[in-house]
């Protein structure tokens, strides 16, 4: 069964048939990828965050992760390939908009970036989130990140 939790103002998707030993799994893969990627160890990070989305492939915080780290590696292509895959089974989902935004940019595709950009603040539920999606968006652009 599937469930959305929201934790701190962000989305968490899981799926609660997992045996509990296989959830601890999953959490364990899952919080050395986070750590990984936090540090900015991206290529390791995204090994932890595959053998997570081995358990659950459907994990769309996993899947999440992983394309913020293809984006950090230069693989706009597949991280693109990642948030499209989010956005099939959960299309409301603002922060694989803005990142769909990030690898669509990269790959030069600025107006198609930047209608994911809209998309992901016009799909804010709250005038904060979408203020919040603004200034990640202004962010990203004095970072070089967008142009």
């Amino acid at each position: 069964m599937m469930s959305v939790s929201r934790n701190g103002g962000f989305e968490q998707f899981t799926d609660s048939s997992f045996p509990k030993e296989t959830a601890a799994d999953f959490a364990n893969w899952y919080s050395q990828g986070e750590a990984l990627a936090d540090l900015g160890h991206y290529g390791e990070a995204l090994r932890y965050f595959e053998e997570a989305l081995a358990i659950d492939s459907t994990h769309a915080e996993g899947l999440l992760y992983t394309a913020v780290c293809l984006i950090h590696l230069q693989q706009p292509q597949a991280a693109l390939k990642r948030c499209d895959r989010i956005l099939a089974q959960y299309p409301d989902y603002s922060r694989a908009w803005m990142f769909r935004g990030v690898a669509l940019q990269r790959l030069g595709r600025y107006p198609e970036a930047y209608a994911a950009f809209d998309r992901a603040t016009a799909d804010s539920t709250s005038t904060a989130s979408r203020s919040v999606s603004r200034k990640i968006r202004e962010k990203l652009v004095r970072l070089g990140i967008l142009i």
